[in-house]
């Protein structure tokens, strides 16, 4: 006589494989987004990356949109919540040992994840309301904390509305920590170096830290 399996539970899976389920479709997401763009992935070709079923997407994520929202706010926390810090942090140590701790963070947070990089570059190319929800969430806040941080560490002069110098200072900051992570090939192949090494990340922080407190300086 054929053993019939029992049925399973309807409602919420298990703990452990609805979080390592999740997990894994936010991190396959990130990556299928960053190569393929939001309109030619499909959610079936996510699963099948993650290893997870394709109902447990529909169960964990109400669409394909919000699989991306999701997945583009997973990437981009670590960076807004290390901004956060840093303004929080003004004044209460030394700005050299605060600018070494927030380009290492970040740093390291670029080169375990440049697929946000990605994403968000091919989007803004785009434009429209995905552009436009990741510059409002968080670009542009981002942007106005690190001010605000350099500002409140005595590193910044405060010029009210005048974000002239700075308009220039935060591009060319972001630009620095996250090419490499963006573009290793160019990397390796010019001057022979991996930028996913322990060793280069952490030189590569300490080079952002310096190039920004020098700009900072000469503002």
């Amino acid at each position: 006589m054929t053993e019939v399996p029992p049925k399973r539970a309807r409602g919420r899976p298990p703990r452990g494989e609805g979080v390592d389920a999740r997990q894994a479709l936010l991190d396959a997401a990130l990556i299928a987004f960053a190569k393929t763009g939001f309109q030619a992935t499909s959610i079936g070709a996510i699963a099948q990356a993650a290893n997870v079923a394709k109902p447990l997407v529909h169960y964990h994520f109400a669409s394909k949109d919000d699989l991306w929202r999701q997945a583009v706010a997973y990437g981009f926390d670590h960076f807004r919540d290390e901004a956060i810090k840093l303004g929080m942090a003004a004044r209460q140590a030394e700005p050299d040992d605060l600018l070494l701790a927030f380009t290492r963070a970040v740093v390291r947070a670029s080169a375990n994840s440049p697929y946000i990089h990605h994403i968000s570059l091919d989007e803004m190319r785009q434009g429209g309301a995905r552009a436009e929800w990741i510059r409002e969430t968080y670009i542009v806040p981002i942007s106005k904390v690190l001010v605000a941080g350099f500002v409140g560490m005595g590193l910044l002069p405060n010029k009210g509305d005048d974000l002239t110098e700075v308009a220039h200072l935060i591009p060319a900051m972001h630009g620095a920590i996250n090419f490499p992570f963006m573009d290793p090939g160019t990397v390796s192949d010019s001057f022979g170096a991996d930028p996913f090494s322990d060793a280069y990340i952490e030189q590569h922080a300490v080079f952002t830290a310096k190039l920004l407190r020098f700009s900072l300086q000469n503002l």
